[in-house]
């Protein structure tokens, strides 16, 4: 749940190097949106699953962001929209492929 999620994005920050808690508090924000939508997203269609996955990871990304802001690391700004759009089209493929086994008789 959430509380894993935070304790997951402390490690991430612990050994990454970043400022402590940033990823926690991504993480956990992006677990309790997760939580909350899940079952509502499921009944869409899969573009629409993929652009509210997107939108969740838009979020964390916003929220690492922010907090990149108050402590500036001095990385490329540019690099860093990548992430969410890349997560969104990796997790688009997997269910893709996920669905395909599951339908493929053995």
């Amino acid at each position: 749940g959430v509380i894993s999620a935070w304790l997951i994005g402390i490690l991430t920050d612990a050994v990454t190097g970043h400022l402590l808690g940033q990823y926690g508090l991504a993480y956990a924000v992006m677990a309790y949106l997760l939580m909350r939508w899940s079952k509502p997203i499921s009944f869409h269609p899969l573009p629409q699953q993929t652009l509210s996955l997107a939108g969740v990871l838009l979020v964390g990304h916003l929220l690492v962001l922010w907090t990149e802001r108050i402590v500036p690391d001095g990385r490329e700004m540019a690099w860093t929209w990548l992430s969410p759009l890349s997560g969104a089209i990796l997790w688009l493929i997997l269910t893709l492929l996920i669905r395909g086994q599951r339908t493929d008789p053995a």
